[in-house]
């Protein structure tokens, strides 16, 4: 199985409703890669609705079963929820795989053996003996060396030779099978470090410690009898087990062995072959562990261009919602408008004909006055025609002031 080979399935709420509602879930989550107990919370964290216990068997004799509607979400309608169903495959071949390098390191005539003394050291393990022996015990009663670029080692001062041995074992086992060795810098200590497959694999070795209690102090003894909360206290002193741990410190947390101890029944001395094979099965984790995050990254980039080109679009639609209401609200207000201005047009109309009928008029000066007043009363709210001035377009000026 290629790492490129990731399939992704992409579903609605809509679609995974569906498909909740006519599959069992227990045969649909391996088609998601994913467990009916994990799609269950998932279909309860978006609100999805799933069939009760019993559900299946009740339809499969034909009897009457109730499925409740999609309630609505937050969400949009066009949010996506992503499955990769080969996901768990892909782990699965990782702790199967067997590539053409790592392969040999199980035979037996491919067997690694440390020997009894350190002999034609290579020169990063003669300059980190040297450091080694001159460095001073920590806390702990480990050493370290303290020298630049030299190999990653936390041991008790008894044990660096048998160290030593070991790890000049290994870098030359390392040597034999075409793999570079370096020493790189990280969080201001030397790490030792190969590239297979062009990964980056780091590793080391250290000294297991085990936590013991031990006596306190007077002066601590004096803390627990002056305060009284102290008086249950334990004191504890790390101490070396001699049991050493050979580490690797690279590939993400999934499963896969990267730390060989020793044991009542096999010393890491035993266990270089595993170690190597150990370190091919992390390079191709850290391929499988990039692949896959960039694949996320890729899926969230996807998704976030979506959101925006959605909120773009949410946008402008809107906008045109506004101006469409907006012409739909002045078309309303114009008829309102004519229809009022046909409607003074009548009331003066027939004010005039009252007049000319020969009915007792007191000021015609005036009448005429009020008809053109009213008239044009009639214009300003007729959208049709041109609003004649009036004292009122003055009111924002004398609204305010001075």
């Amino acid at each position: 199985m290629n790492t490129q080979d990731i399939e992704t399935i992409i579903l609605t709420r809509s679609e995974l409703y569906d498909r909740v509602w006519s599959t069992a879930m227990r045969n649909l989550a391996p088609e998601l890669g994913i467990s009916d107990v994990g799609l269950k919370k998932l279909c309860k964290r978006f609100s999805i609705p799933t069939p009760p216990v019993g559900y299946w068997a009740k339809k499969e004799h034909g009897k009457k079963t109730d499925k409740p509607k999609l309630p609505t979400s937050y969400r949009p309608a066009h949010f996506e929820i992503k499955f990769h169903p080969n996901a768990r495959k892909l782990q699965s071949h990782l702790n199967l795989i067997n590539t053409s390098s790592a392969v040999p390191d199980k035979c037996s005539e491919k067997k690694i053996v440390i020997p009894e003394l350190l002999s034609a050291p290579l020169p990063i393990v003669e300059r980190t003996k040297n450091s080694l022996e001159s460095a001073k015990p920590d806390d702990e009663g480990l050493v370290q060396p303290r020298a630049k670029k030299t190999l990653d080692i936390m041991v008790a001062p008894e044990n660096i030779d048998r160290t030593l041995r070991i790890m000049d074992t290994l870098l030359k086992a390392i040597e034999e099978r075409g793999l570079p060795f370096e020493i790189i810098p990280e969080n201001e200590t030397w790490v030792s470090a190969t590239k297979i497959n062009d990964e980056q694999i780091c590793f080391g070795i250290s000294e297991i410690v085990l936590r013991e209690e031990r006596e306190p102090t007077p002066h601590e003894k004096e803390e627990m009898k002056r305060w009284s909360w102290h008086q249950n206290d334990k004191f504890y002193v790390k101490v070396p087990t001699g049991r050493l741990c050979l580490a690797i410190h690279s590939g993400p947390s999934d499963g896969q062995r990267r730390r060989f101890s020793d044991t009542q029944r096999r010393n890491v001395e035993n266990q270089l072959n595993g170690f190597i094979t150990a370190m091919y099965r992390t390079a191709e984790s850290i391929k499988v562990d990039r692949t896959q995050r960039e694949q996320r990254q890729r899926e969230l980039e996807e998704s976030e261009r979506k959101r925006h080109e959605f909120e773009r679009q949410r946008v402008s639609k809107l906008q045109e919602i506004k101006e469409e209401e907006q012409r739909i609200s002045e078309l309303m207000n114009n008829s309102e408008s004519w229809n009022t201005s046909q409607s003074l047009r009548r009331y003066i109309c027939a004010d005039r004909g009252w007049a000319s009928e020969g009915n007792p008029i007191p000021n015609q000066a005036r009448l005429d006055s009020w008809l053109k007043w009213a008239t044009d009363q009639a214009d300003r709210l007729d959208p049709l025609k041109e609003s004649p001035t009036s004292i009122l377009d003055e009111k924002p000026k004398w609204s305010r002031y001075y």
